[in-house]
């Protein structure tokens, strides 16, 4: 730290304690003295200052600590002006700590920073602030293995759902992925490509979210519920059923129909090198060829125990003509 720098922090942090001093509160008595509230905003907007030196200068590190003594310090103003305007401020250093310079102090829990961010969002009352809060700390954890990270993420995808009114594909990947509830996940996407097909919009997008919905019936082992959806949306539209989607589902019904693996692999393999599958087709075509290889498995010991069964009658039956 510079001399300069020194001098500016040690200003900052005696205008922040003279905010709170029994001195200040009697000159203030006789109008002699800024407001406590206007000293800490002094004190915030010098540590600020220092704060943006250190990021300029990549000391990370420094910049972190500041920034956090910065967010306590918002929520004192706050608590003193009940000021909207003082949430937006602290959301816009939280989401920076978050998303770019907690890794430069790990004792700083990134969750418990998170669920700060979200609050100071909603406390804005900026619709446009909180919905970027939910977006940037779901994406964040959408993938998470810990379950308190999820629940956040889900609370997050959750909330967007109710605010555009419109049910958000992440909140039905999570459902799918990590509630492992495949057929409520089919329903959503089934409301959401159907609302596509009414609004007569996004019809590319469409096509991929009604072969999900499929799949995701499919993984929830309802194959009569994926091929009557199959069957009306075929009828239904002919935008899809002539489409690649449609093609890829006939395909695997016929390899599930014959339990054949192989084939399965063989197709999904050559899809995914002309479209590329995302994430969550992905996953879904994965849960369907581990099921099916679980059922060729089953088919293969039955298969065997009939034999088994052939045999041991035969011997039976020999031991009688003996």
């Amino acid at each position: 730290m510079s001399d300069d720098q020194e001098v500016k922090l040690a200003k900052a942090h005696r205008i922040i304690n003279s905010a709170y001093s029994k001195k200040t509160n009697v000159l203030r008595y006789f109008g002699l003295s800024s407001s406590s509230a206007e000293l800490l905003e002094k004190g915030i907007e010098m540590l600020k200052e220092i704060s943006g030196e250190y990021k300029i200068t990549r000391k990370y590190s420094k910049y972190v600590d500041i920034s956090i003594k910065i967010v306590d310090l918002y929520d004192k103003l706050f608590d003193t002006t009940k000021c909207n305007s003082v949430r937006k401020y602290q959301a816009m250093i939280l989401i920076d700590l978050i998303e770019h310079h907690i890794k430069h102090n790990p004792s700083i829990c990134l969750y418990d920073l998170s669920k700060k961010y979200i609050e100071t969002s909603r406390e804005s009352f900026d619709e446009y602030l909180l919905t970027n809060a939910y977006n940037q700390i779901g994406n964040i954890y959408i993938e998470s293995s810990d379950e308190k990270e999820q629940s956040l993420a889900f609370e997050c995808f959750t909330e967007l759902s109710e605010m555009s009114g419109v049910i958000s594909q992440k909140l039905v990947y999570m459902i799918a992925k990590h509630k492992k509830n495949y057929i409520d996940a089919g329903n959503k996407y089934k409301l959401i490509g159907n609302d596509m097909i009414t609004k007569k919009s996004g019809k590319w997008t469409m096509k991929t979210i009604l072969l999900k919905s499929i799949l995701c019936y499919i993984c929830g082992d309802d194959i009569v519920l994926a091929k009557q959806t199959f069957k009306y949306i075929n009828d239904t539209n002919v935008f899809f059923s002539r489409s690649n989607e449609s093609k890829l589902l006939r395909d695997i019904f016929n390899c599930l129909e014959k339990n054949d693996v192989n084939k399965f692999t063989e197709i999904i393999t050559e899809y995914d090198v002309v479209f590329q599958l995302d994430d969550h087709l992905v996953d879904l075509l994965l849960t369907i060829k581990k099921n099916l290889e679980k059922n060729t498995q089953l088919g293969e010991l039955y298969c065997d125990e009939l034999y088994c069964d052939e045999l041991y009658c035969d011997e039976l039956y020999c031991d009688e003509l003996c």
